[in-house]
């Protein structure tokens, strides 16, 4: 490269850098402002959970072996249901939000039916 080829590079860089910074201050309040809203969105999402947890745990009360049973395998279920497929479920345990499909959750309450019936297969088992 020609020394004029250096000079025309350099001061044509050179002039960028008030553009450069002037869109830099203009994206620096943007940004914090997309990163306060992603926080807000997580700690809600934290907020959903342990408040379902909390009502699913609040109305457990010690009732028999089979009830317990039953109460123990909708936790679990629901717990799957969320980490693994990341699903969101109200109180009800009802899908909320959309990207759900149906033949999964026939798949998944048929995966739940078989896993009872086996429970109840071992209970028959016991004298």
């Amino acid at each position: 490269m020609s020394t004029k080829e250096l000079k025309d590079t350099a001061s044509f860089a050179v002039s960028q850098i008030g553009l450069i910074r002037s869109l830099i201050a203009q994206l620096k309040p943007k940004y914090a402002e997309l990163q306060r809203q992603r926080l807000k969105a997580q700690e809600e999402a934290s907020d959903d959970k342990m408040d379902v947890n909390e009502e699913i745990e609040g109305k457990e009360e010690k009732g028999t072996p089979d009830e317990e049973r039953k109460k123990y395998i909708e936790k679990m279920t629901r717990r799957h249901m969320e980490s693994s497929r990341g699903l969101r479920l109200n109180a009800k345990g009802e899908v909320v939000g959309g990207g759900f499909e149906e033949n999964v959750a026939r798949k998944g309450l048929g995966e739940v039916g078989e896993l009872e019936g086996l429970v109840e297969g071992l209970g028959e088992g016991d004298p």
